[in-house]
């Protein structure tokens, strides 16, 4: 659809698909490269792009925990 929209409509967003097809041997390379550096699967990915409103909980540690501390710190107190 965009391709044939930029050839009858807007003929300047053809420049846009020139620039990708020159250099798609680079742009391939970095898709690579992003893509070895994955660290959630598809999956996990899926979940967040449905068409579905869909709730559930995120698993983060707190800072106490990470820190390895029993009780969060109470802030200091000046007056």
């Amino acid at each position: 659809m965009i391709l044939g929209y930029s050839v009858l409509v807007d003929r300047r967003l053809m420049s846009a698909f020139y620039y990708l097809w020159k250099r798609r041997a680079v742009v391939w390379a970095k898709r690579k490269c992003v893509q070895s550096r994955r660290r959630v699967p598809d999956r996990e990915i899926a979940k967040w792009l449905s068409n579905v409103p869909v709730s559930f909980s995120l698993d983060y540690p707190t800072a106490h925990s990470v820190a390895g501390g029993s009780a969060p710190a109470k802030p200091a107190t000046s007056f």
